[in-house]
């Protein structure tokens, strides 16, 4: 069975861009892209969501505590498109070989975010990451960064036990998502000024 659950983790803003004054969202984007690829995640998605955005990871093959797979292993799976579409690696990822894979998404918003803890069917999840952009657009980028926003990290944690059955969402999840974000290690890059 292949079953996802969603973790989230919010990041204290001060403590996320220390003294350094983040004017803008296209500073928060940086500061999170930076981190990303310090850390080997070169391929993300960008998509617009109100006042603010999302940032997603490509599908990775991770370690059972968490941690990153070593080597190509980390991003090989049956079935991975070359170009970056989150509705090919779901698909692919429903065809995996039997491992624990994630995709972690940050998303920066003034909105309180609400996560549904019902079961999701994978073709409703298909609908929500189509229309990604490979950069921050401009006329979000510039907007106004102030303390009414909060930068939130959801973690999509998938196990895959065998190759043939569909996925389900799976909760509670085995890890906190600061744990995922600490054993990919995001955090410790966040954390430097």
């Amino acid at each position: 069975m292949a079953s996802p659950s969603i973790l989230y983790y919010t990041i204290n803003t001060s403590q996320f861009f220390g003294k350094k004054s983040q004017t803008r969202l296209r500073d928060v984007d940086k500061k999170i892209t930076e981190a990303l690829k310090k850390n080997g995640y070169y391929e993300s998605g960008y998509y617009s969501i109100p006042k603010g955005f999302a940032v997603v990871t490509r599908i990775e093959q991770i370690e059972q505590d968490g941690s990153l797979k070593k080597g190509p292993e980390r991003w090989n799976f049956e079935g991975q498109s070359v170009n970056f579409s989150l509705v090919d690696y779901l698909r692919a990822l429903f065809f995996a070989k039997p491992g624990y894979y994630r995709i972690i998404v940050f998303v920066v918003t003034p909105y309180a975010l609400t996560l549904s803890p019902s079961e999701t069917a994978p073709e409703e999840a298909k609908k929500w990451f189509s229309g990604g952009y490979n950069l921050l657009p401009e006329s979000i980028g510039k907007k106004n960064f102030s303390k009414s926003y909060a930068c939130t990290a959801l973690v999509y944690e998938f196990e895959n036990q065998t190759e043939s059955e569909k996925p389900k969402f799976h909760q509670p999840s085995r890890l906190p998502g600061y744990t995922h974000l600490v054993k990919a290690d995001i955090w410790q890059s966040l954390e430097k000024r």
